[in-house]
Parts: C-alpha cells; structure tokens; sequence
C-alpha cells in the first residue's frame, strides 16, 4: 500500500520512499494522542504517533499497525 501526503506519493508500494526532498532542517509535524484519541472512522493510510506506547502507527483499512516504535 502505498503513502500519500497532499495527494502525492511519498512510499510506494514497495516500500520505497520516493518523491520526498527534505534538508536537515525541515520537519512536519504527526497527529499524536493516546490509543484512545485514534479517530472513530480513520482512513487506509493515515499515520499517528501513540503517545501511550511510544509507537508510530499506520492504519490499513482494517486495523492500526506498528510502523516504528520510539526506544525510550
């Protein structure tokens, strides 16, 4: 599955990050909050930061996956 921002692809669907120019000083920011923050109706492909666990999470149209998790 791919990752789109803005309509744009930034990680195809093999995974290979493409599209994206970023210098050491750019930045966005993700959506973050608690599991139980996690918006009621989500769509495939949107990314969050659990701050609960500490984990990246996207979410496949199903269910909220691990994408990175932040060592502490």
């Amino acid at each position: 599955m791919a990752i789109k921002i803005n309509s744009t692809t930034v990680i195809d669907d093999s995974r290979n990050i493409v599209g994206v120019a970023v210098s050491a000083l750019s930045h966005f920011n993700v959506p973050s909050g608690n599991t139980a923050s996690r918006r009621g109706s989500p769509e495939s492909g949107e990314v969050r930061f659990n701050t609960e666990t500490n984990d990246f999470e996207l979410y496949d149209g199903t269910d909220w996956m691990l994408v990175i998790t932040v060592a502490e």
